[in-house]
């Protein structure tokens, strides 16, 4: 290939990338929209990968992959902010774009320069490896563009056959062929197009052979009063934390009023108790005698503080039954990296389990805390007849929108799901993934707002 051919593919090249770059980053204005969130950054992908089969030298698709990189520095930095922490997620953005952008590489490697069908799986291998490596190691899913397109009802579904590994994969090889588009000719261009419409219509047809639990009644419904903390700044805000026996009397009230609105169960938000370690066994014997007299089981997530020198703090949760027992005291097990990570001690490798009656029916339930949920290798943990899934969490604001995809952990687990957040959305999701009420928790504080969950059978 001469040198002004080389010149014109790299510039359509380009051109192509800066697109998809472009088209990868605009859903930063609406993020709150999911779907056009998907479709937008699936879009992108979609030209970035096109742009990168166009490169005619290793300078070339090294260049590109920078594209591709800055394209997910841009977009994800909004889970972390523009503060201090956004200098944490770049080495991880980067860690991402080795494994994931390696496809571009290979793809250069075999097919020197010239983009072939028989080199569709190597991108969706390489980004799905990306995205175990993100899973295995506890860093969460957050910057999984595919996550956007899961969301999508009758895609969505399709997480009880494959996992989210498995339809990240699927989705993956459908965006690969649909990169081919863009940059065939004539019949190689109807094939590529027509081999990725007809997976995407395969999913959907999938998905609706999942039977609809939705269809069914539910065996009962539970009123659970959400609690909320006073204001408290997002990290490092001990000065605007109650004093003990503030703490003390906020719990006690908004027990009193989960009980005059007729709960069945009580949930506070992750961290909603912070107790000194020396402290702890006093505090406790305070909640069972508040839990005990208003007769409503309760799940109190706290922070024990140590204030010792190397020696990290607990964020765990108690679950106790209307009698005041103790059934189970879960310890968080995936930390927020660089927010957590090496301040908190880490949970044992599983979920909190317990069986708690209510109106005469036994009701199975799995406790976790917030970016627990990122790993659904960890949910596999969950036992197959786990009803209810309470997931007590604290967000901040630009990591909200993305968190809001975690609502189809409820599919994965077929379970119902609560997902109660401080300065967040709290969820209660049906086990087919749809969302029955949603509670903007961003400023409301000191509050008791009730939903009704819907329990299903198993």
């Amino acid at each position: 290939m001469n040198d002004t051919k080389k010149d014109r593919f790299y510039r359509r090249a380009l051109g192509l990338t800066a697109i998809g770059a472009a088209l990868f980053v605009l859903p930063l204005f609406f993020l709150h929209h999911q779907i056009l969130s998907g479709v937008f950054g699936i879009c992108g992908l979609i030209l970035m990968i096109s742009g990168a089969r166009l490169a005619a030298s290793w300078k070339q698709v090294l260049g590109i992959t920078g594209i591709y990189y800055l394209a997910y520095i841009l977009r994800f930095l909004t889970v972390f902010g523009f503060g201090s922490l956004m200098l944490s997620s770049i080495p991880l953005l980067l860690l991402w774009t080795v494994i994931s952008g390696s496809g571009f590489f290979i793809e250069f490697a075999l097919g020197r320069g010239k983009p072939h069908l028989f080199f569709v799986l190597l991108f969706p291998l390489t980004y799905t490896a990306a995205n175990l490596v993100f899973l295995t190691t506890n860093i969460g899913n957050i910057q999984n563009i595919c996550n956007y397109v899961i969301c999508i009802p009758g895609i969505r579904q399709n997480l009880r056959w494959f996992s989210e590994t498995g339809l990240t994969f699927v989705i993956m090889v459908i965006v690969s062929f649909l990169a081919f588009v863009p940059i065939m000719r004539g019949r190689m261009r109807v094939v590529a197009a027509g081999i990725g419409v007809s997976l995407f219509v395969s999913l959907f047809v999938a998905g609706g052979l999942t039977a609809s639990r939705d269809a069914e009644a539910p065996v009962l419904k539970l009123r659970v009063a959400l609690g909320t903390l006073n204001k408290v700044p997002f990290y490092g805000g001990e000065e605007s934390q109650l004093s003990e026996d503030e703490q003390m009397t906020l719990f006690f009230e908004q027990m009193r009023k989960a009980s005059e609105e007729g709960a069945d169960l009580v949930v506070f938000h992750e961290e909603y108790y912070l107790i000194d370690a020396e402290r702890e066994e006093f505090i406790l014997e305070y909640i069972r005698a508040t839990v005990t007299h208003f007769q409503i089981p309760v799940l109190l997530p706290v922070e024990i503080r140590y204030n010792v020198p190397n020696r990290k703090d607990v964020n765990k949760a108690y679950f106790f039954d209307a009698s005041g027992k103790l059934l189970n005291t879960y310890v968080k097990n995936n930390l927020v990296p660089m927010v957590e990570a090496g301040d908190y001690v880490d949970g044992p490798e599983q979920p909190g389990i317990v069986t708690c009656d209510f109106h005469g029916q036994s009701v199975k339930i799995a406790i976790i805390i917030c970016f627990d949920v990122n790993d659904s290798y960890y949910l596999r943990k969950i036992p197959k007849d786990t009803q209810l899934l309470l997931v007590p969490s604290w967000d901040w604001n630009t990591v909200n929108e993305e968190q809001r995809r975690m609502s189809v952990r409820a599919i994965e687990v077929d379970a119902t799901m609560l997902k109660h957040t401080y300065e967040g959305f709290s969820y209660v999701v049906t086990p087919q993934g749809r969302v029955v009420k949603e509670l903007d928790n961003r400023g409301v504080y000191e509050k008791v707002r009730m939903v009704t969950v819907p329990i299903y059978g198993k």
